[in-house]
């Protein structure tokens, strides 16, 4: 083997995670990358995302009319609908019950604390001095508007699917919420792919659980993390 074709291999080697997947816990630095999100996380996040897209197709089925004409079956895509509904919140219910939690809860507390530069991130004219964590206040906001609006979804969903106990004041009121909420839903979730692909590394992340040390490294507080000095 010549010294040209080693070096090429090692620079290959560099360029690439330890494993294509990565495994054990989230925040820890292998040699050029990160674990930003072990296997419990991106399998719930995978299986959460079928399970909300499924209800989102089911639910604008249920509603359109020439949709629901189309289609026909109403009766199996408003069960289809009501499974995938729970199918939505309960991997994450799975995961925090389990021995492997570790690293989601770790997240979650990410998640509910907001900093000054979480605020100046939302602010256009500030975002570039902000020195986010490992979830920025984008990042942050959509998680909080989701797991909000998929919680309120559950429960006047099933309001509406098991109408006997209530009275008809909270059935009318469970429709209207359910249906605007279903509204911004539509809305909400595409805007969320559509950054996830437009952003370098961001599938892979997800998908992997890895992503390059230097992302890691902008992110001050998740460095900190990292390397044991914070909370990130």
């Amino acid at each position: 083997m010549t010294a040209a074709t080693r070096w090429s291999e090692r620079q290959r080697s560099a360029d690439s995670p330890p494993r294509a997947h990565a495994h054990g816990e989230n925040d820890r630095a292998h040699g050029g990358f990160v674990v930003r999100f072990d296997r419990p996380e991106r399998i719930l996040h995978w299986v959460s995302a079928v399970a909300v897209l499924a209800a989102v197709v089911t639910g604008a089925i249920l509603y359109v009319e020439p949709l629901a004409v189309a289609i026909g079956r109403r009766e199996l895509v408003k069960n289809l609908h009501v499974v995938a509904g729970f199918a939505g919140v309960v991997p994450f219910l799975v995961v925090m019950a389990g021995p492997w939690r570790a690293s989601l809860q770790r997240d979650v507390q990410r998640f509910s604390m907001w900093h000054d530069d979480d605020v100046r991130f939302l602010r256009r004219r500030t975002r570039a001095g902000s020195e986010t964590g490992k979830f920025n206040g984008g990042q942050k906001l959509n998680a909080v508007l989701m797991s909000s609006a998929l919680l309120v979804m559950v429960m006047t969903g099933t309001i509406m699917k098991w109408f006997g106990p209530f009275p008809l004041e909270w059935r009318s009121g469970a429709t209207f919420v359910h249906d605007w909420i279903s509204f911004g839903l539509w809305f909400l979730i595409p805007a969320h792919i559509i950054k996830a692909l437009v952003t370098p590394g961001a599938v892979r992340g997800m998908w992997t659980g890895w992503v390059r040390r230097a992302e890691a490294e902008s992110r001050p507080r998740w460095w900190e993390s990292v390397t044991d000095r914070g909370d990130g």
